[in-house]
């Protein structure tokens, strides 16, 4: 399904910032436009990739743009880490005891029965308040040298990952 030309220039009137580049030449637009992806946001991120997905509500099938979808996972992503540090007793290197930035922290599973990695995966709340108990927090520096040391302990064992 093609976009009609009266419907680009009229958007192009309307937004002639939003022009779509591709290495600084004009795309055709009935090429862009036809799939239907392609559509203004109305949160403001101008002409933006969307993607038909099902709707929970209804459990019908709507457009969503895929920068807001990116800025709801991130923003959920920050707001779950500050709920598990929390849990942790606050941002805090469980090594060395210095109070660090949330972004400077990472979790360590500290006792060996690691279900699934905290760090980008989504899972429920629920499900990752239950992963987090094997954990403790650590800062990069101190988190590289524990599994450095790990690492050395297998090696004079004589066990290897």
């Amino acid at each position: 399904m093609s976009c009609a030309r009266a419907t680009v220039e009229g958007m192009e009137k309307r937004h002639p910032d939003q022009t779509i580049f591709n290495d600084h030449e004009p795309i055709i637009y009935d090429e862009v436009f036809s799939t239907d992806r392609y559509k203004l946001c109305p949160n403001g991120h101008g002409m933006s990739m969307h993607r038909l997905e099902s709707n929970g509500k209804n459990r019908g099938k709507c457009y969503r743009c895929l920068e807001c979808r990116r800025v709801q996972k991130a923003e959920r992503h920050d707001r779950y880490r500050r709920i598990l540090m929390k849990m942790l007793g606050g941002y805090r290197c469980h090594h060395c005891g210095k109070r660090k930035h949330m972004k400077h922290l990472e979790f360590h599973h500290a006792y060996g029965t690691k279900s699934f990695d905290l760090g980008g995966v989504s899972y429920s709340l629920a499900r990752m308040k239950e992963e987090v108990k094997k954990c403790i927090l650590l800062c990069h520096d101190c988190h590289v040298i524990e599994h450095r040391r790990i690492r050395a302990e297998k090696k004079a064992n004589g066990t290897q990952d």
